[in-house]
This record gives structure tokens, C-alpha cells and sequence, in this order.
């Protein structure tokens, strides 16, 4: 894994990148506006960092797998995977086969998801609770 600051382009990219078996993280994203010059009309430059990782290492982040120490923004990428998980099961509660019970536990378990980070452990130990069922 390598760790970039400070990358920029002219457009702001993904915040969340698969790219030939890896994968790129971005955030911390700041726009600028570079004047006008004689040459060249004035332009936005986009400014961030990033993790650059082979997609196996994220997944293992995802899945609360990693080997490392947690961060904020590791942690972030483990909240957004079991978001996702959260919206499909509220999805399949609201219409594929619905539920009222199940649905509005998934909505609990993701909120609880979503105050994991302010516990006083967080970003290093995080218990997510169980999923719903």
C-alpha cells in the first residue's frame, strides 16, 4: 500500500477507485482556482490524498480483515462497505420482499454503524454491532 499527498489534477476523481486489481482512495479533497494568465484561462486545480492499494488489501479493510492499525480513514472505507451492505437490505425490506420489522432494523443497525465513530476507542477498536435478523 502506498500513501500519496498531495496528488492534483484538473478534475476532481472518484473518491473510491478500482483500476486493473487496485484500488485508489482518495480524500481530503481542496479546490483552487488558478487566474488567468496571458496563455492559459483561468482553471480549477483539484488537491488530495491517497491510499494506492492492490484490491485484496482493500477488501481485507472492508471487511475488518487488515492486519495494520485502523485509522480514520480505513475505518471510513469499513463504514461505507457495510453502508452498502445496510441500503441493499433495506432495499430488499421495502420492496423485494417486504418487511416493516426487518426494514427499520437494518435503519437501526446502519445508524449504529454510523455512531461507531464516536466511540472512545475509535478509529484503533471499533464494535460494530451484529447485523440484523
Amino acid at each position: 500500500m502506498d500513501y500519496r499527498e498531495n496528488v492534483t489534477a484538473r478534475i476532481r476523481l472518484p473518491d473510491i477507485e478500482h483500476n486493473f486489481r487496485h484500488v485508489y482512495f482518495r480524500f481530503d479533497f481542496r479546490k483552487s482556482v488558478v487566474p488567468a494568465t496571458e496563455t492559459e484561462p483561468e482553471h480549477t486545480i483539484w488537491t488530495w490524498n491517497e491510499y494506492y492499494m492492490p484490491e485484496n488489501e482493500y477488501y481485507m479493510i472492508c471487511c475488518g480483515a487488515y492486519g495494520e492499525e485502523y485509522n480514520d480513514v480505513f475505518r471510513s472505507v469499513q463504514r461505507e462497505y457495510l453502508y452498502t451492505y445496510a441500503d441493499k437490505m433495506i432495499m430488499k425490506y421495502t420492496t423485494d420482499a417486504p418487511d416493516e420489522t426487518l426494514r427499520q432494523a437494518w435503519v437501526d443497525y446502519k445508524h449504529s454503524v454510523r455512531q461507531t465513530q464516536y466511540g472512545p476507542t475509535y478509529p484503533e477498536q471499533v464494535e460494530y454491532p451484529d447485523y440484523p435478523e
